[in-house]
């Protein structure tokens, strides 16, 4: 019984999204959003295994994946995060990263007051705006 309330609450974000429904966005939408451990960056594989794992009876090719997540972060759903390779960012508000490459762990930075410092320290060119911050911070154990 848990399984179907989470695919509701998938179902639901859908909808209230305005995202076209198809059941391989919807176990995209249930792992990354609803059925996690406060877990809020992917690699497109962890996606993968966890649809391979948790969802027998749904087959999703990696080009597949990349196109739902594509779409999600158009849509502003999700973050593109680069590294060596992509994570997704289920936090879209403006935040930087920790990166642990030993644990090849991204974490979120708690500190909300960097980007209004940056907007108001920061020359930019004449003509633009600064649309968003993205910075990694390496971190490595002593």
């Amino acid at each position: 019984m848990p399984q179907i309330r989470k695919y509701e609450d998938a179902c639901d974000y859908l909808r209230k999204n305005g995202l076209r429904f198809s059941r391989q966005r919807m176990v995209v939408i249930n792992e990354m959003f609803f059925n996690k451990e406060d877990k809020t960056h992917f690699k497109l594989n962890e996606i993968l295994q966890l649809i391979k794992d948790n969802h027998k009876n749904i087959n999703i090719s990696s080009a597949s994946l990349t196109n739902i997540l594509k779409g999600l972060c158009n849509s502003g759903h999700i973050r593109e995060v680069h590294l060596n390779k992509p994570y997704y960012d289920t936090n879209t508000d403006h935040h930087l990263h920790f990166y642990d490459e030993l644990a090849g762990k991204l974490m979120d930075v708690k500190d909300s007051g960097y980007f209004q410092y940056i907007r108001d320290n920061v020359e930019v060119p004449q003509g633009y705006e600064i649309k968003d911050v993205n910075c990694i911070i390496d971190l490595d154990k002593f």
